[in-house]
């Protein structure tokens, strides 16, 4: 099933691995979300030295890698705001 996922923003650079992680502030707090985003969950990677989640998102082929960006398990815990499973097959809509 595609997973339409919607998150809060809060997110700076990527690791070296490409991860999005949650940011903490001086207080180590979690950084305040700058707004909200949706996207489409596409796999994960829970053997990685930090766990993440795998997005396709839809800004293009420009932005995160090729289009796809990944959010670390930490980060979908703080943030997540909603997931709808997509059930309908992609043949009912020819």
């Amino acid at each position: 099933f595609d997973i339409v996922f919607g998150t809060h923003v809060a997110w700076g650079r990527p690791d070296l691995n490409g991860v999005l992680d949650v940011i903490l502030d001086r207080y180590g707090n979690p950084l305040n979300s700058r707004g909200g985003h949706a996207m489409l969950l596409v796999g994960y990677n829970k053997t990685a030295p930090i766990p993440y989640f795998i997005f396709k998102n839809s800004w293009g082929t420009t932005r995160g890698n090729l289009g796809y960006y990944y959010l670390s398990y930490d980060y979908i815990r703080e943030y997540a705001k909603y997931g709808y499973i997509v059930n309908q097959r992609r043949d009912d809509f020819v």
